[in-house]
């Protein structure tokens, strides 16, 4: 009696531990999942907020001051396609497709001049910052 007492409290604790390790899963992949919706937006980079070799990136509508050199843009849609844009010599802005993806806290961009690899730092609804890897 005593050791199936022991046995049943021991399976009770198993699958209880399974259960933790499977919603914190779940947990995971949702938290994934509402990052790349949240991600998946046009950005602007920030250059003069960047620093140590971080990236910084806010949304199309934030109020960005306008520089003489202009503004690199990120604009990630869904579906994993990419658009990115950069001034041209006419001041107007040319665009490249690409192709984005996006794991964790990891994201891989594919188009002219964001190529790689880079950890995402922070993502907020205002502000975007990544690492280059």
């Amino acid at each position: 009696m005593h050791k199936a007492l022991l046995l049943s409290g021991f399976v009770f604790i198993s699958f209880i531990a399974v259960y933790a390790l499977l919603y914190l899963h779940n947990e995971e992949i949702r938290h994934q999942m509402s990052d790349a919706n949240s991600i998946t937006r046009e950005w602007v980079e920030i250059q003069e907020e960047g620093k140590d070799g971080l990236i910084i990136l806010r949304p199309l509508d934030y109020p960005v001051p306008p520089v003489r050199q202009g503004r690199r843009h990120l604009d990630l849609g869904k579906g994993g396609v990419m658009d990115a844009k950069k001034q041209g010599p006419t001041d107007k802005l040319e665009s490249s497709g690409g192709e984005w993806s996006i794991e964790g806290k990891h994201i891989h961009l594919k188009a002219p001049g964001w190529e790689g690899d880079y950890d995402i730092e922070d993502l907020k609804r205002d502000i975007l910052i990544l690492r280059k890897r």
